[in-house]
């Protein structure tokens, strides 16, 4: 065994280049957190006066069972909005009080 070892340089390259790989992850990970933070914020920021914009009995019976379908039934968002556009529309041809 001798004093110098000869070192490939692509395994060099390679090891900074998955030390490199692991800290962009990490900064990405610390990103996403923050987005995900800030995502659930806006929501709630939009969906508080939505919700208080509600008048009707029957927007109150709509908004309940999209929040069965989206937290219980874990169905997708678009499904759960068409199947509350779709009620609403129903119920407002078919003579519900409808605010303007």
């Amino acid at each position: 065994m001798s004093a110098i070892e000869i070192v490939d340089p692509y395994d060099i390259t390679k090891r900074s280049n998955d030390l490199g790989r692991r800290r962009l992850t990490e900064k990405l990970v610390s990103v996403l957190a923050l987005l995900s933070a800030l995502l659930a914020v806006a929501i709630l920021g939009a969906a508080i006066p939505l919700a208080a914009a509600l008048r009707e009995g029957w927007q109150f019976a709509v908004l309940g069972a999209a929040a069965i379908a989206l937290l219980i039934a874990r169905r997708g968002i678009v499904v759960t909005l068409l199947g509350a556009g779709v009620v609403g529309v129903v119920a407002a041809l078919a003579g519900a009080p409808v605010p303007l």
